[in-house]
C-alpha cells in the first residue's frame, strides 16, 4: 500500500490478542509507526487519534475482556482508516515529471 510499510489490519489483530506481551507491544508500536511513516501530516485529526490512542497505553490483557476486544477493534479501525485515506491521497496525487537538467 502506497505511504504505509507494515501490518495489514489482520496481522494487527493477530499479534494485539497474543498471548506474549512483547508481541502486543511490538504491534502497538508498529500502529504508531504506521503514522509516521504515512503522508498524513502530523496534526491531521487521524493520525492526532492514533496517536492519542498510543499514548494511553494498552488495557489490561484478557482475550475474553470485552473492553480489551473492544480495544483491539478500535486499533485495527484506525489501521484500516489510515491505510484508506494514504491509498486515496496517493491515488489524488498528481505524477510528477522527472526533472532534467539543460545543458
Amino acid at each position: 500500500m502506497a505511504g504505509v510499510i507494515g501490518l495489514d489490519s489482520a496481522q494487527l489483530r493477530e499479534r494485539l490478542m497474543a498471548t506474549e506481551p512483547m508481541q502486543r507491544v511490538a504491534a502497538l508500536h508498529d500502529l504508531e509507526c504506521q503514522v509516521e511513516r504515512s503522508a498524513k501530516p502530523p496534526g491531521a485529526r487521524l493520525a492526532q487519534a492514533i496517536q492519542d490512542f498510543v499514548a494511553r497505553g494498552m488495557p489490561f490483557y484478557s482475550n475474553v475482556d470485552p473492553h480489551y476486544l473492544e480495544w483491539v477493534d478500535r486499533a485495527v479501525s484506525y489501521l484500516e482508516r489510515l491505510q484508506r485515506e494514504c491509498a486515496t491521497h496517493a491515488q489524488r496525487k498528481p505524477a510528477r515529471e522527472p526533472h532534467t537538467v539543460g545543458a
